[in-house]
């Protein structure tokens, strides 16, 4: 690198800190009008209020509406042009949560709607408008969903008139042979038992107790179901019966256990053990005996019943059940998609999960794309947001893609974690790996032939392109993720059954040279912003990553609001810092999450509240030809409003008396 351009860089970076590093905090004396105003919350933990109102437009010509609710209730809802609900009625009784899909095109202007607890009063009315900038997507009603789906097994993995094909299609590929050998060790193993989710020693008190028995479930439940499923793969793969017998003998050892007992304490094991005997079942069905198959079919009943007792008139109220939206939605919907006409209450599953889907989704996102979560913990979501829409598509014929975030997620990975290079590092696992690794080459891969997004597929190239350049294992200890190693798109495992059943065979976007992403973006949703100096080259880049999110600080994020993270040369220069135990641990609550852990502003010694109403969000953004500028405002950030402090766990007052934060951001671009 020339010394010129090292010292422009430089200047950037001098120029940046000096314009950001005085912040602006008054107390209430010093705020000025107006800044009062802003809401209390923008995104509670539970709900507070009917959506949509105030008559904000929607996304969909056809949309959800929701209301605050308690448990074991049942709704009605009314909507009409008229403000008196004298025409153009629609009336939807007896509804068992507190959400519903019109799922019928509405027409163009403003609406009213109500709601009312089946038998009560109606609630005071909302309003919403329909117009040319609303989606025209009317999904079809759960009865029609129902009728799409095949009644012959198998049907989720693959359905039974394909089952020939895949076989002979997959034959030549690495991924059939890693699957294949993954279940070859696996005969003869040791099947775990129930008694394998006892703890064997106890925590320093009853929280870290607590931590410890889910551990101890979770090891089980995963053994349990990544082995199955591997032995389910592997027998659709080649039709060899030891797969078939080996396969037998686990499914019998977990149709002997508790489904409220040791394996259901934690929630990911739990449903990793419901959803691979659901697969099992459904590719195993003409092999199994009656005996078996009854079996089987009432311990993933007793776990997927457990599932929808405890979510219905609480999940839809949850701003953010994050393992729900990771992995136990998505396991729901495959169960109850394999046991539809076999067990009486999969009906009752699929509504539940495909309304709350179509209401909710993408649901830790608005529309920019960017994901209020982070980098570290988007990946665990990908799956769930790439399969269900996918799934519902295959049987319905409709594109459930039309959400706009699926058009934007892939520019923001670009800017938030670029290939090569060290990610923007908030919320947690912002510091899991130095570069994205294999996991993101894939999952970008399966993105760009799914939905054929060009920039995904640049993404996925560029990613793989770093990869294949590694001499030697990237081992980089100020990480978490451990090693970084070269590797290709058939090493993956994650979505190797994606490539196999369907990946394959869906062509990949043309790469469109003249998609051009500028040195700034800005992602106002999620409230994050990204200047960078000279993105192509990372060996010459300076970028500078800027968080204040209407989000809050709550799930995987952190009390971060007004502060930013420098990279150059795509490595951490000036950062956050701390470390990540687990999420209740005296460090992660005390630093890693907190405001002291970041660059941001303490007031009296405090950080923001780990509430919903600690939020900030950022107002402006400008991009010219020679600077970059945004301004983040956190004005609201030093208060809490939904927790008590006892709950937040974050030793702060619920009101720090700001009135007025605004932080000034300013990139001067080299030459």
């Amino acid at each position: 690198m020339e010394k010129s351009a090292v010292k422009k860089n430089l200047l950037s970076v001098i120029l940046l800190i000096l314009f950001v590093l005085p912040g602006r905090v008054l107390h209430s004396q010093q705020a000025p009008a107006g800044e009062s105003e802003l809401p209390q919350m923008v995104y509670p933990k539970y709900r507070r209020w009917m959506s949509p109102d105030k008559a904000e437009v929607v996304r969909f010509t056809s949309p959800s509406l929701q209301w605050p609710s308690k448990k074991f209730q049942k709704f009605d809802v009314r909507l009409s042009q008229d403000s008196l609900f004298r025409a153009s009625l629609v009336y939807i009784k007896e509804i068992p949560f507190s959400m519903i899909n019109i799922h019928q095109s509405l027409a163009a202007g403003e609406w009213y709607w109500q709601y009312r607890i089946s038998g009560k009063e109606w609630s005071d009315f909302a309003s919403f408008t329909v117009n040319d900038s609303s989606v025209d997507f009317a999904p079809v009603g759960i009865e029609t969903l129902i009728k799409s789906i095949p009644k012959t097994h198998p049907r989720v993995m693959f359905e039974k008139e394909d089952w020939s094909a895949l076989q002979t299609k997959t034959k030549s590929y690495k991924e059939r042979s890693h699957i294949v050998q993954r279940a070859n060790n696996i005969i003869g193993e040791r099947i775990p038992s129930e008694r394998d989710a006892t703890i064997q020693f106890k925590g320093r008190d009853e929280n870290e107790t607590d931590k410890i028995k889910k551990i101890f479930s979770k090891e089980v439940g995963y053994e349990f179901g990544k082995s199955l499923h591997t032995l389910t793969q592997a027998y659709a793969l080649t039709k060899e019966k030891k797969y078939f017998d080996t396969a037998l003998l686990w499914m019998r050892e977990a149709t002997s256990w508790d489904p409220e007992g040791l394996t259901r304490i934690n929630d990911f094991g739990d449903s990793y053990i419901m959803e691979s005997l659901a697969l099992a079942v459904d590719v195993f069905w003409e092999e199994l005996d009656s005996t078996d198959r009854k079996a089987i079919l009432e311990q993933v009943a007793a776990r997927a019943n457990g599932f929808y007792d405890k979510w219905t008139n609480y999940l839809e109220n949850r701003n953010s059940s994050m393992h729900v939206w990771q992995h136990i939605l998505h396991r729901m919907f495959l169960t109850s998609l394999a046991t539809i006409d076999e067990i009486p209450e999969a009906e009752k599953w699929l509504a539940y999960s495909y309304e709350l889907w179509l209401a909710q989704h993408p649901k830790m996102a608005e529309e920019d794309g960017a994901w209020f979560n982070g980098t570290g913990y988007m990946r665990m979501n990908l799956m769930t947001l790439l399969d269900i829409p996918m799934k519902l598509g295959a049987y319905t014929g409709q594109n459930f893609f039309k959400a706009p975030w699926y058009g934007n997620f892939m520019k923001w990975l670009f800017y938030a974690y670029p290939p090569g290079a060290t990610s923007d590092g908030f919320c947690n696992d912002g510091k899991k790996w130095p570069m994205p690794n294999l996991e993101y080459g894939a999952f970008a891969d399966a993105y760009a032939r799914i939905t054929g997004d060009p920039i995904a597929l640049q993404y996925s190239k560029a990613v793989f392109s770093k990869l294949d350049a590694l001499e030697a294992p990237l081992i980089d200890l100020d990480y978490t993720g451990g090693p970084i190693e070269k590797a290709v798109l058939s090493d993956d495992q994650d979505y190797a059954w994606f490539r196999l059943s369907e990946g394959y065979d869906l062509p990949l976007p043309s790469v469109d040279e003249n998609v051009k992403l500028s040195e700034g973006a800005f992602f106002p949703d999620v409230g994050v912003a990204y200047f960078n100096s000279n993105r192509k080259d990372i060996e010459n880049n300076l970028r500078v990553s800027i968080k204040s999110s209407p989000m809050g600080p709550l799930a995987h994020t952190h009390a971060e609001h007004n502060t930013f993270n420098i990279a150059y040369k795509g490595k951490r220069l000036f950062y956050n810092s701390g470390y990540r135990p687990w999420m209740g641990a005296p460090h992660t609550l005390a630093w890693y999450k907190h405001t002291q852990g970041h660059n941001g502003i303490l007031v009296d010694q405090h950080g923001q509240p780990y509430d919903s109403g600690a939020y900030g969000f950022l107002p402006r953004f400008i991009e010219g030809n020679q600077l970059i500028y945004a301004v983040g405002d956190a004005s609201h950030a030093y208060q809490a409003h939904e927790l008590s402090p006892k709950a937040r766990k974050d030793n702060t007052p619920n009101d720090m008396e700001v009135k007025h934060f605004r932080r000034h951001y300013l990139l001067l671009k080299p030459n």
